[in-house]
């Protein structure tokens, strides 16, 4: 394992932590992955199971941030906030957590 830090990793592990805070039972960590491709570039991939929805956080050593919901893509403005951050997931699964 690769232990140098990734941008915005603090910002994926904040946001998956107000996840768990707002739905602590209808959340799972389903995976956190670490590789590297063949030009030695790191990955770390977060996936989170909320309710019947999967999303993806992908960061990489070169400072890639990409977020998905149900494998669509969100866009992450570099001055998005937490808060910003998870209502913009959160709006996307809506239809299908009862709150």
């Amino acid at each position: 394992m690769n232990d140098d830090v990734y941008p915005n990793e603090d910002f994926v592990t904040d946001v998956i932590g107000k996840i768990i805070n707002d739905d602590l039972a209808g959340v799972s960590i389903g995976y956190v992955d670490e590789f590297h491709d063949h030009d030695d570039n790191w990955f770390k991939h977060f996936g989170v199971k909320w309710r019947d929805s999967w999303i993806q956080f992908n960061l990489s050593k070169n400072g890639l941030f990409e977020l998905e919901v149900d494998w669509a893509n969100i866009p992450v403005p570099q001055s998005m906030s937490i808060d910003d951050c998870f209502g913009e997931i959160k709006k996307r699964i809506v239809t299908l957590i009862p709150f």
